[in-house]
């Protein structure tokens, strides 16, 4: 019998050889997409480390800026913190010399303070998150313009008893009267060569020499300084020559500066009785811990007084009590300065008053630093000394007095 020609040929192994092909490339194709599978999963798992290490980079920066910002210097040993999660970031800050390459050309357009102020820090932080690490590079300026500088008033001041300042001016967003009360003198036998300007030690990125700066007018004897027929006071600027402070000037510190503060107050403990802060029984330094509630060099005491009608009186000279730190005062309210004290004697003490209601002065009283009044009184002699707000260690010694700004970021 012939074969039938249109029935197709088979055969039993050509049969297995077509399956057992078939199921090589299909084994090929999952093994394939399970590669592809574990190197996706890798990759994600990679870059979830890389992002988490990230992370803990950005931690390290926020508590090296916050150092900065309080008096902590890191120093070239590396400072390893602990992060969410169990993870760690490790700090390197190293000072910036001026001149140097690594030094910002405009490290604050337009900052009010002396350029001499001014310190750049290089911050080098590691974030480590199992296998993970991300590295961040950032270049910081840190100035000490957090708090006013100087003798600052954000409305009226009133001058009835000799006002003595040293190396500062008179920043008033209103009116000053009295201005034949205020003496304006140079920081150091240096400056006072005959002819030469007075220097403005806390807002020379604005004023070229120390004046009285007014909002509103100023006035001396019952006149106006810039009378057509006045001839003193020739520095002096007010509404009727189109100067005076700017208002970025005289603003009380906002909320968030005064949360700042309070949130790393000290306890006056006994200095603080029944509305009267004695300066001479302080705690002299402060306490050498790295803690958010404790600046490193300083302290600051924050007393709420917003809802008494009675001001706070602050009296005594811290000048008495040795190895005496300076302090930033904060006084939500109205406050006295030196309260009457005996004949002879006067209150006293290095570092920053900043008063949010009126301030009134009953008693001699000089302030090596700045002052901040929401208005202010001179009934009696006051003296503000801003001899050493030029130099860059005075924002390391005066708690809260510092700003940081990241001028340069790499990661």
């Amino acid at each position: 019998m012939l074969p039938d020609l249109d029935r197709p040929l088979s055969s039993p192994g050509f049969a297995l050889l077509s399956v057992l092909l078939i199921v090589a490339l299909v084994m090929v194709a999952v093994v394939g997409l399970l590669s592809v599978a574990a190197t996706s999963a890798s990759l994600v798992h990679s870059d979830e480390e890389g992002s988490r290490a990230l992370g803990v980079a950005d931690q390290g920066v926020a508590r090296g800026l916050e150092r900065l910002r309080w008096g902590w210097t890191v120093g070239e040993s590396p400072l390893v913190g602990p992060a969410v999660g169990g993870r760690e970031y490790s700090i390197v800050s190293t000072e910036v010399a001026p001149g140097s390459p690594r030094w910002p050309a405009l490290p604050r357009p337009g900052t009010a303070v002396p350029a001499s102020t001014l310190r750049v820090y290089d911050l080098a932080v590691t974030g480590s998150s199992d296998q993970g690490r991300r590295a961040i590079h950032a270049v910081v300026v840190v100035t000490p313009d957090a708090l006013p500088r100087g003798l600052v008033v954000g409305a009226d001041a009133s001058v009835s008893a000799p006002l003595r300042l040293l190396g500062c001016g008179l920043y008033a967003a209103g009116n000053v009267t009295g201005r034949e009360f205020i003496t304006l003198e140079p920081p150091d036998d240096a400056s006072a060569q005959a002819g030469e300007t007075l220097p403005d030690l806390a807002y020379g990125g604005i004023f070229e020499s120390a004046a009285v700066h007014a909002g509103g007018v100023i006035v001396a004897a019952g006149r106006e300084v810039h009378e057509s027929d006045a001839i003193d006071h020739l520095d002096d600027d007010d509404l009727h020559t189109g100067g005076g402070p700017p208002s970025g000037i005289t603003t009380s510190p906002d909320t968030l500066t005064l949360a700042a503060l309070l949130a790393h107050s000290g306890d006056p403990g006994l200095a603080l009785v029944a509305g009267r802060l004695g300066l001479d029984l302080l705690p002299p330094i402060a306490l050498a811990a790295d803690l958010p509630t404790c600046p490193a060099t300083g302290m600051i005491f924050v007393i709420d007084q917003k809802d008494s009608s009675e001001p706070v009186v602050i009296d005594g000279d811290r000048g008495v009590v040795a190895g005496a730190c300076p302090v930033t005062i904060v006084v939500l309210g109205n406050c006295q300065l030196g309260a009457s004290p005996p004949a002879g004697e006067q209150s006293c003490f290095e570092g920053a008053l900043v008063v949010t209601g009126r301030l009134t002065t009953v008693g001699a009283t000089v302030v090596r630093g700045s002052v901040f009044a929401g208005s202010l009184d001179c009934r009696s002699s006051l003296s503000v000394d801003a001899s050493d707000l030029a130099s860059a260690s005075w924002q390391e010694s005066t708690p809260g007095s510092s700003n940081v700004a990241i001028v340069s970021w790499t990661d």
